[in-house]
């Protein structure tokens, strides 16, 4: 599957993303009982992710069904994704302007039995990290690689570089599995805190 978007700065959804709000809904469907207790060590691989969704699909409401089911499509749980995706945006407060521009490349799924893989590579230049805006304008998840150029400026604003590196792939079942990659990794049932580099 091939796809196209404009969006936000927010990129898309991938595992290899211990933020991602997949991993919030999966805590939440865990403390009501429709989800097998989770590893505390986020990123989790696809046949895991899969499973716990066929779990609320099977014991959730009606509402937490149709989110597992959206969930499940935007993973590409039954063909490999490549999306790529662009983004833009100006914000403003004030004297202060930001703006951003880029593109994303994101994909995920299995390959041969028992193998599974999760990445995304995003560029882009961000204004919003010039000295004149506001700390409120920064990403929530900060970039793997700032500086990464090249820079430039329009006017009074200098756009910055930046580059966003991860990857994972896993090998086994959903419950016996070995994972490596590039990334992020979470642990703990901590919604929203336990990001580790």
């Amino acid at each position: 599957m091939l796809a196209g978007a404009v969006g936000t700065h927010a990129f898309g959804q991938t595992l290899v993303d211990p933020s991602d709000r997949i991993y919030t809904h999966l805590a939440v469907w865990q403390q009501k009982g429709y989800v097998d207790p989770l590893p505390p060590l986020r990123p989790y691989p696809l046949p895991l992710v899969a499973e716990a969704l066929d779990q609320v699909t099977a014991r959730g409401t009606r509402r937490d069904v149709e989110l597992a089911q959206e969930l499940a499509a935007d993973l590409g749980l039954e063909n490999p994704t490549v999306i790529v995706s662009t983004t833009s945006g100006v914000r403003s407060k004030g004297a202060n302007v930001g703006g951003d521009i880029g593109a994303q490349v994101r994909s995920q799924g299995t390959a041969g039995r028992g193998f599974s893989y999760s990445g995304q590579f995003a560029y882009w230049w961000d204004s919003a990290f010039s000295e004149d805006v506001d700390l409120l304008y920064l990403p929530e998840d900060p970039p793997t690689f700032s500086g990464a150029g090249p820079d430039f400026t329009i006017g009074s604003e200098t756009f910055e570089g930046l580059e966003d590196i991860r990857v994972s792939a896993a090998f086994g079942s959903a419950s016996l599995y070995v994972i490596g990659g590039f990334s992020r990794q979470a642990f703990g049932p901590f919604l929203g805190d336990g990001v580790v580099v």
